[in-house]
């Protein structure tokens, strides 16, 4: 049948009941397909920081600086833009990329796009904002995402504890910080729920 005739049949109602019809499979069919694991690719980063609003930023840290931070799959390293500004980077572990699948870590990634970019999240007062994604390419000339935050000026929590003003914070106050903190933390949990 030509492409005008299946025009004309839909537009007829002749083939209503058989051409774009949802197939359903139930797990027992035997013809039913393998659900494929979805797949991740720097692209499938893109679209998400696309959905979310998340720019591409034309950025980089500096490698021959030590990591500042560094977590159980990330590490946290900075660049000073200007004297009033400085970007916290926080890129996947030497480590991680060499021992886990490809697709593993971009799915992470991907989930903390979204989760950043989730309205709860995106402004919130005691969340460091993700302000955009850049690229780490590494010794092996792999480019990897980069998620790109606002650096607080008064640095970690174990930082800002050991200055002046950490230090000299009564117990109402560290009281409020350990509740905004707690907050934080269950608002950031809440979002995979």
């Amino acid at each position: 049948m030509s492409f005008e005739g299946v025009l004309s049949s839909l537009a007829s109602g002749s083939m209503a009941g058989t051409f774009f019809q949802p197939r359903f499979y139930s797990s027992s069919s035997s013809s039913a397909q393998p659900i494929t694991e979805q797949r991740f690719d720097l692209l499938t980063v893109l679209a998400e920081a696309q959905k979310n609003d998340i720019d591409l930023l034309p950025v980089t840290w500096q490698a021959t600086q030590k990591a500042e931070l560094k977590g159980g799959t990330s590490q946290i390293n900075q660049k000073l833009i200007n004297i009033h500004t400085s970007f916290a980077f926080k890129c996947l572990k030497a480590a991680e990329k060499k021992d886990k699948p490809e697709n593993s870590l971009l799915q992470m990634i991907v989930k903390e796009i979204s989760a950043f970019g989730n309205y709860r999240i995106h402004d919130h007062p005691n969340v460091a904002q993700l302000l955009g994604l850049c690229w780490d390419i590494g010794v092996d000339n792999r480019v990897w995402p980069a998620l790109i935050f606002e650096k607080s000026p008064l640095g970690d929590l174990r930082i800002f504890a050991g200055l002046p003003i950490g230090k000299c914070l009564v117990a109402s106050q560290r009281l409020k910080l350990c509740m905004d903190i707690g907050t934080a933390v269950m608002d950031l949990h809440s979002i995979g729920e």
